[in-house]
């Protein structure tokens, strides 16, 4: 063996051993050598392709990939999400009812009175209730009812109080901007005594209301005990 393929065998030893052992180079050189040359004749050539050795299919590879026909591409839209469902249409006759909706300023042409503040917080119940609680100055008066009656416009009304007692079945009758509320009670004596609310609306929200309060003994001759207006607040 001359001096210089002895040299490049001694660095092709210090290459291959060098991280692994502490031996002597000249001895474990002719050993390296003789395993790497049996090696190379059992194993198939390398891909040489592929800077780290050929490519070996790992079977859980694709558990954990996302699946490219869900997968956006770049530059275009992703996948669409579905719209929210339709909001329910208001029933045609629950939208007379709503201008009663909110919040009002109510003063009585009473000379000396003061003016209360009358909320109406309001909802469908199902398909044949609306109801709403009527608040006067901060405090819970009553929880009202309304159910659509046997003709257009006409409607039936109920008051529970917060005890839980109802007060009795009343109509409600609406033509345009009117509307009027009609009330039938039994006296101690078992005389009847009549009682009319008419409510006209004006204004391009309807927000502002004229009230008038009548009293019957008969239900046929009236007379008026209380009037006011009423001013619709913006929320």
């Amino acid at each position: 063996m001359n001096f210089s393929l002895a040299k490049r065998l001694q660095r092709t030893a210090v290459l291959s051993i060098a991280p692994l052992v502490f031996v002597p180079v000249l001895f474990s050189a002719p050993i390296v050598l003789a395993q790497q040359q049996q090696q190379q004749q059992q194993e198939p050539p390398a891909d040489l392709s592929r800077p780290n050795g050929p490519n070996v299919i790992d079977p859980n590879q694709n558990k954990n990939k996302p699946d490219a026909a869900n997968t956006p591409v770049p530059g275009t839209p992703g996948k669409a999400e579905a719209p929210p469902p339709p909001m329910p249409e208001t029933p045609d006759w629950i939208t007379p009812l709503r201008w009663y909706e909110g919040t009002w300023v109510v003063k009585s042409d009473q000379p000396g009175s003061k003016p209360s503040t009358e909320t109406d917080t309001c909802q469908t119940s199902g398909k044949r209730f609306y109801e709403c609680e009527h608040v006067v100055d901060g405090e819970t008066v009553a929880l009202r009812l309304y159910v659509p009656g046997d003709q257009a416009g006409h409607y039936y009304t109920q008051s529970v109080l917060p005890s839980g007692t109802a007060l009795g079945r009343n109509d409600l009758l609406i033509e345009g901007n009117t509307w009027v509320l009609s009330d039938k009670s039994e006296l101690d004596d078992g005389a009847l005594s009549y009682k009319r609310i008419n409510l006209v609306f004006n204004g391009k929200n309807h927000d502002t209301v004229r009230y008038t309060v009548e009293l019957s003994d008969d239900g046929l001759h009236w007379r008026t005990v209380s009037t006011g207006v009423g001013k619709k607040q913006k929320p």
